[in-house]
């Protein structure tokens, strides 16, 4: 009996552990800031500046970023940015050292109040959420070659995934400006890839991060600025292959930002950004696997495992609209509008998918030379066009298409966001693999080889009952002069050995 062995790679199914940090301190305001008079709102962002992985213990160096906006005595909007650092180690029970890990944050719990003219405080709790892979390489019987071994394959699509890690792109930029910048009110971040290589075994990978910033300038005005940062990035994607496809997924930026003031009063911004994603590459293959066998003149012992095999993997994308329209902003000239702590998710219903996108807007306007503020939670639901069965998805990126007021008299009462997000489909099977096959005993087939008849009984197939009766499928064929896949209930059989 002459084995040919092969391996398939597999993406483990996602560990997930869920863990969260509970946070509260104070914060004073220093002396070149207005006493604060109301606080309009405080956005706490959660970051993310490292994780390393130590056997079985991943430990987080996380980070809140605070921007507090607030009217002051003087009737002035003035905005006030800080961070608070922490650091979590979490245990994940076994060794992870050669796992793809990343790491989300979210904000479940926020309270603000302050406690005097020029300090606040801030608690609440972030959720985090590590998602665990690894690529593993799993041996099987790919074929054997032996005469009284009858086997029945099954051909299936499969994506070769021959790499699959955690990467972090780190920028440090400084970018000097004639903007007269006093505070930063909003920041907006999109990571675009607009080309991807794999070249032997590294993935080269281009494109630029745009960075837009809601900002006060030294009139108290709000105004805009964006950039773009171009990038070259290449990744050691061991096992890859030339002309392998790349998909990036799992974007999730930490940005830092310093402002400098030079002697001329313009600014200069220091932009530190972590943006962490994940690498996949492989290819589209075609795969055939032993789906079940049996032994003519012996008995067989085999050993399967059943694993979760990727059978393709595609990008998509999807434009939301949403439409916002305060509710305590009436007759006020529109400043900005944005939005805030986007998330996206994907609901399997009503054989459909729904991409959920889930925010905050915001809008900020003023009336009389004061400044107003509205912030509202916002869900839109989107069927997304997919016809593929066992299929998750993952969303990759989020960009701004456009902002446009919605217009009555002279004057904005809300506004229409249009969002693009992309996402990655990755479409996946369970099959059953033959890792060990092993011969045990041979039979005596002479007390066998005497006439009977068999009728085929419902949902029978020709294959169960050759394998039942230990024949071959063509031998039962010719003898009965019949087609493999012409035969119904209650057809007469002839064996062989009459």
């Amino acid at each position: 009996m002459n084995i040919v062995s092969s391996n398939i790679t597999e993406i483990s199914t996602p560990k997930i552990i869920y863990t969260a940090e509970n946070y509260n301190t104070d914060f004073m305001l220093p002396d070149y800031y207005g006493n604060i008079s109301k606080i309009l709102c405080c956005s706490i962002v959660p970051g993310v500046e490292s994780h390393s992985v130590s056997d079985s213990k991943i430990i987080i160096n996380g980070e809140l970023q605070i921007n507090l906006m607030y009217i002051s005595e003087e009737k002035n909007l003035q905005c006030y940015n800080n961070t608070f650092k922490y650091m979590r180690t979490v245990s994940a029970e076994s060794n992870i050292s050669n796992s793809c890990i990343s790491v989300e944050q979210e904000i479940s719990s926020e309270n603000v109040r302050a406690l005097g003219p020029k300090r606040f405080n801030i608690n609440g709790i972030v959720e985090i959420k590590i998602n665990i892979e690894s690529l593993n390489k799993l041996g099987y019987t790919q074929n054997i070659d032996d005469k009284d071994i009858q086997i029945k394959r099954k051909d299936l699509a499969y994506f070769n995934v021959t790499h699959h890690s955690a990467q972090t792109l780190k920028i440090k930029e400084h970018i000097n400006t004639s903007c007269n910048i006093s505070e930063i009110i909003h920041k907006d971040f999109e990571f675009d890839v607009h080309d991807k290589k794999t070249i032997k075994d590294k993935t080269y990978l281009s494109g630029k991060n745009r960075f837009t910033f809601t900002y006060l300038d030294n009139t108290g005005a709000i105004k805009k600025y964006s950039t773009e940062i171009p990038f070259n990035e290449i990744i050691e994607t061991t096992f890859s292959e030339e002309g392998n496809e790349c998909f990036i997924g799992r974007v999730s930026p930490n940005l830092n930002i310093n402002l400098n003031k030079n002697e001329n009063d313009n600014t200069t911004i220091e932009i530190n950004a972590d943006i962490c994603f994940s690498v996949t590459c492989g290819s589209d293959n075609n795969i055939s696997l032993i789906d079940d066998l049996y032994s003519i003149g012996s008995e067989l012992e085999t050993k399967q495992k059943d694993v979760n095999i990727i059978s393709q993997i595609k990008s998509n994308s999807q434009i939301c609209k949403i439409t916002y329209i305060p509710e305590n902003v009436n007759d006020a000239e529109l400043c900005e509008a944005y939005i805030k702590d986007i998330k996206i998710t994907f609901e399997d219903k009503d054989n459909s998918v729904n991409l959920i996108l889930d925010c905050k807007c915001c809008f900020i306007s003023e009336y009389d030379n004061l400044y107003y503020y509205d912030e509202k939670k916002q869900i839109g639901v989107y069927k997304i066009n997919t016809s593929r069965s066992n299929c998750r998805h993952e969303a990759t990126s989020v960009k701004m298409l456009n902002i446009k007021p919605l217009q009555e008299k002279n004057y904005a009462t809300g506004v229409v966001f249009e969002i693009l997000v992309e996402y990655i489909e990755i479409e996946s099977c369970n099959v059953i693999l033959f890792t060990e096959i092993e011969r045990t005993c041979t039979e005596n087939t002479e007390a066998d080889s005497k006439f009977f008849l068999y009728f085929a009984q419902p949902d029978e197939s020709i294959w169960l009952i050759a394998k039942e009766n230990k024949t071959t499928t063509e031998e039962l064929c010719n003898i009965n002069g019949i087609d493999c896949d012409t035969i119904t209930s209650e057809t007469m059989l002839v064996f062989p050995g009459f």
